[in-house]
């Protein structure tokens, strides 16, 4: 596969129920109960981009794409910044530009850099290995093959304990899983999966990832 190739379906395959892109600011999260990542799957590809490093901005050791990976960051604009990582020889890779905003006591805040890169900790979704011919679904250290765990209505369910509490998450797809498939995940489970259905009344869906 041709590398623009790989690109395009790289981005293809993490669909949401709200559009989101890079340049968009990301959602509060006290208020996501959507995935809200698209700064994913760059780290692999073969590919290394060249790029003028001078102006990089620290380096954050965070969750990416299930292992811990260094991430830098420059600033490009008002409260926007370029996010760069490394391959496991060292090349640059771009992982693309992106802004996002927080919740402070007088309201609302763009993130600082150091704080964007952070944030990727919380990023998960599901990437297609050609390779092994799997889709794998990443979250903080956890990748998990969901290949065969979707049941007969296309449906996902799995719960992952983030070391503070169980993180439930529900994937969907309509054809083809890295084409149009939706991630939503619930913090808690009192919150409503479906129209008047709950996660608690649905749990014995969910697979526990330890």
């Amino acid at each position: 596969m041709k590398n623009k190739e790989a690109y395009k379906q790289a981005f293809k395959h993490v669909h949401y129920q709200k559009e989101i892109n890079l340049n968009q600011r990301r959602i509060p999260k006290p208020l996501i109960t959507l995935a809200t990542s698209l700064i994913v799957l760059l780290s692999t590809f073969t590919v290394a981009y060249a790029f003028d490093v001078g102006g990089i901005q620290s380096k954050l050791e965070v969750w990416f794409h299930g292992e811990k990976r260094n991430v830098q960051y420059e600033k490009v604009g008002d409260d926007t910044y370029h996010l760069y990582t490394t391959d496991e020889n060292g090349n640059v890779i771009d992982i693309g530009i992106d802004s996002g905003t927080k919740w402070t006591p007088t309201g609302m805040k763009p993130m600082t850099g150091d704080e964007l890169v952070e944030s990727l900790n919380d990023e998960f979704g599901i990437f297609y290995d050609e390779k092994e011919d799997k889709y794998l679904f990443y979250y903080q250290d956890n990748i998990v093959d969901v290949t065969h765990m979707f049941d007969k209505e296309k449906n996902c369910y799995l719960i992952i304990n983030n070391g503070q509490k169980d993180i439930y998450f529900v994937m969907s797809y309509k054809t083809k899983i890295d084409e149009d498939n939706a991630i939503s995940l619930y913090d808690d489970e009192n919150r409503e999966v479906h129209h008047g259905v709950k996660v608690k009344d649905i749990k014995d869906k969910f697979v526990r990832i330890k």
